[in-house]
């Protein structure tokens, strides 16, 4: 651990405290409606913008991506990067590159703002924080501590008060950097196939596999 790390910790560790001691009820019953009704669709596509940010090294980067998810299975394309998984194997499809990296999926939901929300019950604590108006919408907004040791000490969520969708989120790291995703524009149950979240290397012969498993 490096010294700026370190005093990031220290600086952060009562407030982390704080709202693990806190776990309201207006933040539940308002999580408890958003993960039900991402829990009844089918499947989701999203378009969404990606930002990470760092002010201590003075890092601001923003990026644009769509994504389509079934359950466990998930195609992300981020232009540069595609990442699928069937919830079994994860391929991570780099097209300028012609390579393709295969791995076992982790068992982890730091980069699924999705599921992050889906899984907040078991795996964070929850607290209200206010409301916002923003774009003529009413949102919620509402942090969540992890319960256990992660590399990032708090989410921020936003939920549209109308439709209990989820609108942004905004994951903050331990080293400082955020990583806020922005839904632009939200489909459900549009009938996406299993085939649809595989990697077949046959279809792409020039494609050079690295098999990490």
């Amino acid at each position: 651990m490096n010294w700026k790390t370190l005093v990031i910790t220290f600086i952060l560790l009562p407030v982390t405290t704080i709202y693990a001691q806190v776990d309201d009820t207006k933040s539940r019953e308002i999580l408890q409606k958003a993960s039900q009704l991402l829990e009844s669709y089918e499947d989701i596509t999203i378009r969404f913008t990606f930002n990470m940010r760092n002010n201590v090294h003075d890092i601001d980067e923003s990026q644009s991506g769509r994504a389509w998810m079934k359950g466990k299975m998930y195609k992300i394309n981020m232009g540069e990067q595609i990442m699928i998984s069937d919830g079994k194997t994860a391929w991570t499809y780099m097209p300028q590159m012609k390579e393709v990296h295969i791995a076992h999926v982790e068992e982890s939901d730091e980069s699924n703002p999705l599921e992050i929300l889906k899984n907040w019950e078991e795996n964070y604590r929850s607290k209200y924080i206010r409301t916002e108006s923003i774009a003529g919408r009413t949102i919620h907004i509402i942090d969540l501590v992890p319960k256990e040791g992660r590399s990032f000490f708090r989410v921020r969520v936003r939920i549209n008060k109308d439709n209990n969708q989820l609108v942004s989120s905004t994951i903050y790291d331990k080293d400082s950097t955020t990583f806020t995703y922005i839904i632009e524009e939200f489909e459900a149950n549009k009938g996406l196939k299993d085939s649809e979240f595989t990697f077949d290397p046959a279809k792409h012969p020039q494609v050079e596999v690295i098999d990490l498993r």
